[in-house]
């Protein structure tokens, strides 16, 4: 079943509860209102002519009252009779003429004589057409605080039953054709919601069907301001990060191709040029080549260990084993080391280490890797003429640690680059386009961060494009 269907079905289902229950409700409340309301309609009849009695005994006019009574029952076809009875229970007016004068014995009128204020009792009377139920409503006549009589008036119940039923299948009319149209709107309204929910998932199948095959450029829009629509937007974002993702993918083959193929190609350039210039040409120029084939190796081998460190840190099995240690001292050891590129490449390298630095809780050689790293990087994108600065200094805000800063006056990282920096085979486009020789493999900072934050430490970048770069990374002084 589709999504649209239950939904449409169960929206439909709770409508057609909740109408009905609603109805149910409002049935049962006008049947109550319709009751009340006859109920009040009797009460005030008999208040009528309560009134009339009270002031035909009072002057003494029988004629008004005997007029009123018969009024009564032209007015009123539930009214079966009405009378009025004196304090000798006689009865001094009635609807049927043949009644007056007559004294009331019977245990019906005797109750309603007696009553002290509006009283209410069923009757059932034997006349010709068969038993009739009656409602026998009666009350007090007072003057000057004495009973003077009693006004009775019996309206037959199943007249009142007539009117109550009639005016129930108006309002029951009334409240079918109310739901039937609330029920239509709520079926409308639970198909356009069912389309607005339903349409937006069809476009993410869709859209996720696209980037299946493999078109990555699909984007999916979606109009609402919804879940749906940040499910979309995160969908939009995914299709973004693998269609970077396959860039990276092809970049990095296209790198790994370069760095494994160049130093193979010289080597085995080297290699024949040895075995083909014979004894004597190997004593002339042998060592020089092999010079050369050896710092291919090295290029070779410190590539081929970016690529197991990197998967060692994605397996979790790269250990660290830190002592204390000088960090100033890690610095100058592996600035010496890039001394000889630097003055070739004409760039001035320092160094800066704050007096009295207390020594770092470290694991020596992966401290030494992350500063390598990021010096090896600073050079690549640092132009002739240029400058480098390694500094270390004590973090002030948090004094139980040291920060270090590679800074350069290189290519700089446009600011849409600085939260991917440090991701797997993230490199900048831009920069590799005004690099020379080795663009590298993208690994670099990927290790450099995964190795700061083994230590408890963080890394982070300073930087705008065209204005060099800071690489800062924070270590503990303790354990």
């Amino acid at each position: 079943m589709k999504i649209s269907t239950k939904l449409c079905f169960t929206i439909t289902l709770i409508l057609a509860f909740v109408i009905a229950g609603i109805s149910l409700m409002i049935v049962r409340n006008e049947s109550r209102l319709v009751l009340q309301q006859e109920k009040e309609k009797n009460i005030t009849l008999i208040k009528g002519l309560s009134h009339v009695g009270r002031e035909a005994i009072y002057r003494d006019d029988d004629l008004f009252l005997l007029n009123y009574v018969k009024l009564l029952s032209k007015i009123n076809d539930a009214v079966i009779y009405a009378m009025v009875v004196d304090s000798q229970k006689r009865i001094i007016s009635h609807s049927d003429p043949g009644f007056l004068r007559q004294f009331i014995k019977d245990d019906d009128g005797l109750r309603a004589s007696r009553s002290p204020g509006l009283f209410f009792q069923d009757i059932i009377s034997i006349q010709g057409k068969g038993p009739m139920q009656i409602i026998d409503v009666s009350m007090p006549i007072i003057i000057k605080g004495k009973r003077a009589g009693t006004a009775r008036i019996g309206f037959s119940r199943n007249k009142i039953n007539e009117v109550i039923k009639e005016r129930l299948e108006m309002y029951n009319s009334q409240i079918i054709i109310f739901a039937t149209i609330v029920f239509l709107i709520g079926l409308a309204s639970a198909l356009i919601f069912s389309f607005t929910i339903t349409q937006p998932i069809k476009n993410l199948v869709k859209g996720a069907g696209e980037i299946g095959r493999g078109n990555l450029d699909v984007k999916i829009k979606i109009r609402s301001r919804d879940e749906l629509r940040h499910l979309a937007d995160e969908f939009n974002s995914m299709g973004d990060k693998l269609k970077e993702l396959d860039r990276m993918k092809r970049d990095f083959t296209s790198s790994v191709t370069h760095e494994l193929r160049s130093p193979l190609i010289a080597m085995e350039s080297y290699v024949n040029e040895m075995i083909s210039d014979g004894e004597e040409g190997f004593k002339k120029h042998g060592l020089e080549d092999l010079a050369v084939v050896k710092n291919n190796i090295t290029r070779l081998e410190h590539f081929i260990n970016d690529l197991l460190d990197a998967a060692k840190i994605e397996a979790v099995r790269m250990n660290i084993m830190p002592r204390k240690a000088q960090i100033c001292m890690i610095i100058s050891e592996v600035v010496q080391l890039f001394n000889p590129i630097c003055n070739e490449k004409k760039i001035k390298l320092n160094v800066e280490c704050e007096d009295g630095i207390e020594e770092v809780f470290i694991d020596v050689n992966r401290i030494r890797q992350v500063i390598t790293n990021l010096l090896s990087n600073a050079i690549k994108f640092t132009p002739e003429g240029g400058s480098i600065t390694v500094s270390a200094v004590s973090y002030r805000q948090d004094p139980a640690s040291v920060m270090v800063t590679v800074k350069d006056t290189g290519m700089g990282i446009p600011e849409s680059e600085l939260d991917s920096i440090f991701e797997k085979f993230r490199q900048v486009k831009e920069n590799i386009k005004n690099i020379k020789g080795n663009m590298g493999t993208g690994l670099g900072l990927y290790i450099v961060k995964s190795i700061v934050e083994m230590h408890g430490g963080k890394v982070w970048v300073d930087s705008k494009a065209g204005e060099g770069s800071e690489f800062h990374f924070i270590i503990g002084k303790e354990k």
